[in-house]
């Protein structure tokens, strides 16, 4: 009785399994063959061909009918069934292609979505209206949503440009210029420089910037920075297109980058850097050179600048930053003082040389009257300076009398190609020596008694010697207005020299003489001085 019981109960588990599988319920049947213990016995391994191979057709209509997803569960269902026979390993292929080419279409149409919207972005509505007209149908339901979203962005975006031009063109016709570029401003940046758009904001926008470049020329800045800061808008993406102009009047960048420079002149000149200041006139010159406003300003900056460079080099200029006691003394260096003499440098040499980074040697001569002659002259080796030149057979005399300079000799030479014999020098004159020597001479400090005899033409018998400096009390470093100009220094330092020797001081805050001794060196401000003999 229990076999013929259990007998009857595999014949109906096996009849269910059949019923599913001619009635089309597969999935139903694998589920009862996988719950069923009999599936091993003979009648169930027949059943599991009949449903594997079911599996395997159903797979392959869901794969002509591109049902991907429904494809890929049959054919995993045939694989656990049969194994990967030769049938259900060629589904499997065909299913695994197909979905790598379904794949590779959602890739492309999200690149084409992501360009449209780019396009769409940067104005160019029309690239992108025909790039989603060419997706095809077979996308899903989210990218069908997303191409529906950018149709309609064009489409309004179109309607923005269509109201813009027509408002824009009727403020050109009209000749509100100022208006047009309002309402230009008033679009989003991609709508600005759209291609409709960009002729007529070069329209609106040149005769702003003309305004703006003749209220700078003419000095009435506060008119151009408020025209400028109006069309700050252009900033947005760079230059405007087609803003570069053709007649060498500046385009917007540059009128922007001329207020620019105007403003940091401005805060220079608030902080006493004259120097900078200059440098900057002299950029914005090179830009506007109409402006009479920039030639006066750095025509008063240099004024300022060399007073000032006067004032350090004088007697102020010989004064501590700060004092300890009344009874510190204001010079570096006390002419009755032996102390403090030997403590600076020993006493001045009468000749010496010093040479400074930047500049190179500079002979240094302490004497109220110094004598020139050629090498070519016997007459010329008591000398103080020859030149190796000829013709010159009777030595000149520079003679110093308080903070005057004059030149003589007893036969006639030339200052500024006019014969003389004698002659008060001011500053530039040259003094011609012999067929080829020349001597400039500069004063440049007003307040120093100190000259300088630049050579030319021909040579000192030191040859690396290209200046000669007629020593007084001191002798100025640093920017214009100086004795010699040091590059990337904005603080002048002074030399100092009296009967105790030569001293070094930066006229920058908490700056202190440094004695400079024969045959050391010094180094102040990133800059070495040596003296020599």
């Amino acid at each position: 009785m229990p076999l013929r019981k259990a007998s009857h109960l595999f014949n109906l588990n096996l009849k269910r399994t059949e019923t599913a599988i001619r009635s089309g319920r597969l999935d139903d049947a694998f589920a009862l063959l996988q719950a069923s213990p009999e599936r091993g016995h003979r009648d169930g391994q027949t059943l599991i061909d009949r449903l594997a191979a079911a599996f395997t057709v159903r797979a392959t209509e869901h794969l002509t009918a591109a049902r991907l997803e429904d494809a890929r569960h049959d054919a995993n269902k045939a694989l656990q069934l049969a194994g990967r026979s030769p049938e259900v390993a060629k589904l499997l292929a065909k299913v695994s292609t197909a979905e790598k080419e379904r794949h590779g279409r959602q890739q492309r149409r999200q690149d084409v979505l992501a360009t449209a919207e780019q396009q769409l972005n940067a104005g160019a509505y029309s690239i992108g209206a025909k790039l989603l007209g060419g997706l095809d149908a077979d996308q899903s339901t989210s990218g069908a949503a997303a191409a529906g979203r950018l149709e309609q962005a064009i489409a309004a975006k179109r309607m923005i440009i269509d109201d813009a031009v027509q408002r824009i063109q009727t403020a050109v016709d009209a000749g509100e210029f100022t208006a047009a570029a309002n309402l230009i401003s008033s679009l989003q940046p991609d709508q600005r420089f759209h291609a409709r758009i960009a002729p007529l904001l070069n329209v609106a926008v040149e005769p702003l910037i003309d305004a703006g470049v003749v209220e700078l020329v003419a000095g009435r800045l506060d008119r151009a920075a408020a025209i400028a800061d109006s069309l700050s808008w252009l900033r947005v993406q760079g230059a405007a297109p087609g803003t570069a102009r053709q007649s060498g009047s500046p385009s917007y960048d540059e009128l922007q980058q001329c207020l620019d420079r105007c403003r940091t002149v401005k805060r220079h000149l608030a902080s006493h850097d004259f120097s900078s200041a200059t440098a900057e006139l002299n950029l914005l010159r090179r830009v506007i050179p109409d402006a009479e406003w920039v030639r006066e300003a750095q025509t008063a900056v240099a004024e300022a600048l060399q007073l000032l460079n006067s004032l350090a080099a004088g007697p102020l200029g010989l004064l501590p930053n700060s004092s300890a006691s009344a009874d510190v003394p204001s010079r570096p260096v006390a002419q009755n003082d032996d102390r403090l003499a030997g403590d600076i440098g020993g006493g001045t040499p009468g000749r010496c040389v010093l040479r400074v980074d930047g500049i190179g040697g500079l002979l240094l001569l302490r004497k109220d009257i110094v004598t020139i002659g050629a090498i070519s002259s016997p007459s010329s080796a008591a000398c103080d300076l020859r030149l190796q030149t000829e013709g010159a057979t009777t030595a000149i005399r520079i003679r110093r009398e308080s903070d005057d300079y004059f030149a003589e000799s007893e036969e006639a030479f030339k200052v500024n190609g006019l014969q003389v014999t004698r002659k008060l020098l001011a500053n530039g004159d040259s003094i011609a020596v012999g067929s080829r020597g020349r001597l400039r001479f500069l004063k440049p400090v007003a307040a120093s008694g100190s000259a300088v005899l630049h050579i030319t033409g021909s040579k000192l018998e030191q040859r690396d010697i290209r200046n000669v400096v007629l020593m007084s009390d001191s002798l100025l470093f640093g920017p214009n207005g100086s004795h010699f100009r040091l590059p990337n220094e904005d603080s002048p330092i002074v030399l100092h020299c009296d009967a105790g020797g030569y001293a070094l001081r930066s006229l920058q805050a908490g700056s202190e003489w440094m004695p400079l001794r024969l045959g050391q060196s010094v180094l102040m401000n990133d800059v070495r001085f040596a003296l020599t003999e």
